[in-house]
């Protein structure tokens, strides 16, 4: 057929397969089966388009659908996304036709991305343990919403040679704050992959949370991360462990160590990916605090007094520790009353984010049940451990 031969020559995208889907379910809307299973006969194999051929055949009136559904069962359901609802309508039928795993996997991806997790919670469970393919387990562990590792266990043992799936299982120790199981699974991959910056950045968190400072900062000081646009976590782990050494140090009446390690956390290293802002954008209120609590530690009472009207004198910087460092500042000097106000005005200008509020409630009471990042609950309790 010419108009066939110069649908396949003009048909360059990336993903043809969709291009036939799409005309053939034009004409399967027209009730045209005979049209639209030559328009897929004409196109490259895919699950999704064979399993629409069976259909048609059915329709047809023809008898050899079931070889065809086979064919389609066996297979790779990998780079398979389907999303057209008529898609859903053809599975189901092929879902009375076999009991493969296959159609009713697909259903539960079309679900999925309708937002209706009742189906595609029924459909995924249909499925049972048989499948053999790894991204499966991820999706039906974050339909169940399972909080074990069992699936996604069992994903990343199906390809072990992938690492994203020792990143889905960081993500989810870090959910469950299992930050042993966490430091686990990312000196497991990381040892696995040496250079890639995505286990790399996974195992320097996991020390950080583990309170392995030194090992985290060591890990940073020797590695390269990529770059990309908006990328501010490796200096943001950098800068949190540095600063998280320098209250520990404190604690332990370190106070020479502690003022290198605030040193420390005031550098960019290139190798980080990640740009230094200009000088004046720099919020180094939080560090200030620390050195003041390190300084008055040490005797240095002068220093420590100008380190504390600095942080009163500058009022025009915006990170959240900063403005915390800025508040328990004018708490130390005895303003409680405007320290109150400073934090009362950073929840309405952040519209109540939860570490404003938490915050609050920590210089409040001592306490709080908010839930915030665990490495800013570590910093926000070391800072305002500098009032007692």
């Amino acid at each position: 057929n010419e108009d066939l031969k110069k649908l396949q020559s003009a048909t360059r995208n990336e993903l043809p397969h969709e291009t036939y889907l799409e005309l053939a379910n034009w004409y399967l809307d027209l009730g045209a089966y005979k049209d639209a299973k030559a328009v897929l006969s004409a196109g490259p194999q895919n699950p999704e388009s064979m399993y629409w051929s069976a259909f048609l055949e059915y329709k047809s009136g023809g008898d050899a659908y079931k070889t065809i559904i086979e064919h389609a069962n066996n297979l790779s359901a990998e780079l398979v996304f389907p999303f057209r609802p008529a898609s859903s309508e053809i599975f189901e039928w092929v879902a009375t036709q076999t009991d493969n795993w296959k159609p009713r996997y697909y259903l539960a991806l079309i679900y999925r991305g309708a937002k209706d997790q009742t189906k595609a919670l029924t459909w995924i469970k249909a499925c049972g343990d048989k499948p053999d393919f790894a991204p499966f387990y991820v999706i039906r562990a974050e339909l169940t919403g399972a909080t074990n590792y069992d699936d996604l266990k069992k994903a990343a043992s199906l390809q072990p040679d992938q690492w994203i799936y020792g990143k889905r299982l960081f993500e989810q120790a870090l959910k469950n704050k299992d930050y042993k199981f966490a430091l686990t699974t990312a000196t497991n991959y990381h040892q696995r992959f040496r250079t890639n910056s995505n286990l790399i950045m996974m195992h320097a968190k996991a020390l950080l949370l583990n309170g392995q400072y030194k090992a985290c900062t060591d890990l940073l000081s020797k590695s390269s991360i990529l770059p990309y646009e908006g990328s501010t976590d490796a200096r943001q782990v950098y800068w949190s462990a540095w600063i998280l050494s320098a209250l520990e140090q404190i604690q332990q009446k370190k106070y020479s160590s502690a003022l290198k390690s605030i040193e420390k956390s005031k550098l960019w290293p290139e190798q980080l990916g990640v740009g230094k802002p200009y000088d004046a954008d720099i919020d180094l209120r939080s560090e200030d605090l620390i050195e003041y609590a390190a300084l008055k530690g040490s005797g240095n009472a002068s220093k420590a007094a100008q380190k504390l009207n600095g942080i009163q004198e500058r009022k025009d910087g915006n990170s959240p520790t900063g403005l915390l460092a800025y508040a328990l500042a004018e708490k130390l000097k005895g303003n409680n009353s405007k320290s109150g106000k400073i934090i009362d005005s950073y929840i309405q200008s952040t519209n109540g984010i939860a570490f404003a509020k938490w915050c609050r409630e920590v210089i409040e009471h001592g306490s709080s049940t908010i839930e915030i990042l665990p490495e800013q609950e570590k910093i926000g309790n070391g800072l305002i451990r500098i009032l007692k």
